[in-house]
């Protein structure tokens, strides 16, 4: 095929691969503009099905307007998927942290919970209260807690990790989703005066009320919450906020 044929296949739209065939030692693509124009035209098909099926997005969008840049400027190619993996990579690194995260939590964390499902719930929790206590400044100082302390208060302030080596004269440490409900050990606690042995301590008044609004016994609740702490939660949740006390899970 002489070089005036080749134009006109060309102009008319032929495949290069079919007109090589004819003649492949003669129609070489020393330039790679052939391989590189097929690459990009081929995302740019990618990325306007995306945009048919998924509706338009910043990503398909961005990734469009990239594989359009490559085909009109030479040596480009590729630019959409780089734009797709930039975010993808992005949106790795972001779920390995959270892995990490979670991790790091499932190889300290106690719960008396029951079944898989409600033990991860328990540790899903557990990580979103102390991502919450770090967001909102909420965990405790002992210096402060000691200093209301000596003035008496009965519930000192401030949020704490459980940490059985660290105490205040007079108080224990009330774990705030108790163990006995399938709470974290190693979860938040708050200082407070014999939270479980006062008539009317803390732990007391989260009893009568959790037996009250659940009609049943004591031992009953306890053994619910164990096996519903998606269910417990809000109950927690009304409760310490009657009490004036952040409840961060």
């Amino acid at each position: 095929m002489g070089a005036g044929r080749q134009r006109a296949h060309h102009a008319a739209g032929a495949e290069p691969i079919r007109i090589c065939a004819e003649r492949p030692l003669r129609c070489t693509d020393p330039t790679g503009h052939w391989i590189e124009r097929a690459v990009d035209i081929a995302c740019i098909a990618d990325d306007i099905w995306d945009i048919r099926q998924n509706g338009l997005t910043w990503d398909n969008g961005l990734a469009l307007a990239a594989d359009v840049g490559g085909l009109l400027l030479p040596g480009l190619t590729g630019l959409g998927m780089a734009v797709r993996g930039g975010r993808a990579a992005k949106a790795a690194a972001e779920a390995a942290s959270h892995g990490d995260e979670a991790a790091r939590l499932a190889g300290r964390i106690t719960t008396r919970a029951v079944g898989e499902g409600a033990q991860r719930f328990v540790l899903e929790a557990a990580q979103s209260a102390e991502e919450r206590v770090l967001r909102e400044g909420l965990e405790g100082s002992l210096d402060a807690a000691r200093s209301a302390a000596a003035r008496g208060e009965a519930i000192l302030p401030g949020l704490f990790n459980y940490d059985p080596s660290k105490s205040i004269a007079g108080y224990q440490q009330h774990h705030l989703w108790p163990l006995a409900l399938g709470g974290p050990k190693e979860g938040w606690v708050v200082y407070a005066k014999a939270p479980h042995t006062a008539t009317g301590g803390i732990q007391k008044r989260l009893d009568d009320f959790l037996t009250e609004r659940l009609n049943t016994s004591l031992n009953d609740m306890r053994k619910w919450a164990r096996q519903n702490p998606e269910k417990i939660l809000p109950l927690l949740r009304e409760f310490y906020q009657h009490e004036g006390i952040p409840f961060p899970y």
